[in-house]
């Protein structure tokens, strides 16, 4: 998606974007810029990570991991379509100088201390929906800045994880839709307590073929990828479930234990896991 949107204007050696992770250490200086040394008993303004890329999109991963408003402010009345000036001098001891502005869109006749962007510019962020109420919130002011895109599950949770199977080359046989699915079970049975992504299905399916190369993932599990499969659960789908209710419980693991075939001391250890995660 970030590939579409940069298009074609850089050049083949320079990334199309500028990937960033947001810590809760950020702050406007990281992403704007702001004054730094510049040797001894030198001060200036050092541009951030997004100014010293203007001319690209800027991914902003785990966008609320950061205190969003203190760090996207100075960007606010760029953002709406008007210029902005920092509060930085473009000569510090100089108290009539010009201080740097920020253009909000491309001007080939900007001045030497005003930052314009790109024409392929633009600013993409992800936040997870679980974790917004947890961490730093996005004020109102900045929400209507941006348009909003929710990225759910797949439609067809059995198809995304055949896909996945061609593409990471685990396929044992055919790529036949009517062949069991036991890992797009788990992920169903999973989204009805609590809606997952696809990152845990790869991360599974990886871990899995690792500690088993012979694992046929379009099949009923036998008694050795039964025991796979809990252990690889454990480590990568029950973590995102943890507080479910326990109604919740009971239900995923009831439809994993028959999913999966499980009898005896294997389906005793799935119930136990699941039931470990309610409050």
């Amino acid at each position: 998606m970030a590939e579409q949107i940069a298009g074609d204007d850089l050049s083949e050696d320079e990334p199309p974007y500028t990937l960033l992770t947001a810590s809760s250490s950020w702050s406007s200086q990281d992403l704007v810029g702001g004054y730094q040394p510049l040797g001894p008993g030198r001060l200036g303004f050092v541009p951030g990570a997004m100014l010293r890329d203007f001319h690209k999109l800027i991914i902003i991963d785990e966008l609320n991991r950061c205190p969003i408003d203190k760090v996207i402010g100075p960007l606010f009345s760029v953002l709406s379509g008007q210029s902005t000036s920092l509060p930085y001098r473009v000569e510090v001891g100089d108290a009539a100088s010009a201080n740097y502005r920020i253009l909000p869109k491309p001007n080939p006749a900007k001045k030497d201390h005003e930052f314009a962007p790109g024409p392929a510019w633009a600013m993409l962020c992800t936040l997870n929906q679980v974790d917004k109420t947890q961490l730093e919130q996005i004020s109102f002011a900045m929400s209507r800045r941006f348009t909003w895109i929710r990225i759910g599950i797949p439609d067809d949770p059995s198809r995304f994880v055949r896909d996945m199977l061609q593409k990471l080359g685990l396929l044992k046989g055919e790529l036949d839709p009517s062949l069991p699915n036991p890992i797009a079970s788990l992920w169903s049975a999973a989204n009805r307590c609590r809606e997952l992504g696809g990152a845990p299905v790869i991360d599974f399916l990886k871990l899995a073929s690792a500690m088993d190369e012979s694992i046929d993932f379009l099949a009923v599990p036998n008694a050795d990828a039964q025991e796979v499969f809990i252990v690889v659960m454990a480590s990568t789908f029950l973590p995102l479930l943890d507080g479910i209710s326990c109604a919740d419980a009971i239900d995923c693991s009831s439809a994993i234990v028959e999913a999966w075939q499980l009898r005896g001391q294997l389906a005793a250890d799935v119930e136990r896991r699941f039931m470990k995660l309610a409050p």
